[in-house]
């Protein structure tokens, strides 16, 4: 992350530059145990793009630099109509040692298709927050909600079962 002033109007105005692109500085920072970190407003951004697929998708890895927890938003578009055919998220940590061993914090129950061609078509949200309750059944439009604080590095994954096409985008809002 690089820091950089912009010039909007006659007024200066500091703009962080991170992976999500310029985000306006609230002018208060936070020390990380080497260095600052801005403070940063709610964010969303887009993990996996919408588009049909037949294997788990590539996810980068996340920096969360102060927030407390996650809403995961999948939305399937089509689902193929094969009875065997599931499709399951899961909200990991990352390891601060090796960087590399992830750890489950939240698992969605798995997504299943059936002779029908689309129907597990629909908005599925998760929810990762200190307080919530850890529950499987809707609460307020979520689809799963857990108690958890999101930590400093992570991660999702989307496991399909079989190498039938889903189709579907999984985006994110960090929540303070």
């Amino acid at each position: 992350m690089s820091e950089r002033a912009h010039i909007s109007g006659g007024n200066q105005e500091r703009v962080e530059t991170t992976a999500l692109g310029d985000v306006p500085e609230t002018g208060q920072t936070s020390f990380n145990g080497v260095g600052t970190d801005l403070i940063l407003n709610n964010i969303q951004a887009v993990l996996v793009p919408a588009g049909a697929r037949t294997a788990a998708p590539p996810i980068a890895t996340q920096s969360n630099l102060n927030h407390r927890g996650v809403l995961l938003f999948l939305n399937v578009t089509a689902s193929p109509a094969i009875a065997a055919a599931s499709l399951t998220l899961r909200l990991q940590a990352i390891e601060p040692v090796s960087g590399t061993a992830v750890v489950a914090l939240l698992t969605g129950a798995a997504l299943t298709a059936s002779a029908t061609a689309n129907s597990a078509v629909g908005l599925y949200t998760y929810a990762y927050y200190p307080g919530l309750p850890n529950t499987a059944t809707a609460l307020g439009g979520l689809t799963l909600a857990q108690n958890g604080i999101l930590p400093r590095v992570w991660t999702a994954s989307m496991t399909p079962t079989t190498g039938d096409s889903w189709a579907y985008s999984l985006a994110y809002a960090l929540v303070l």
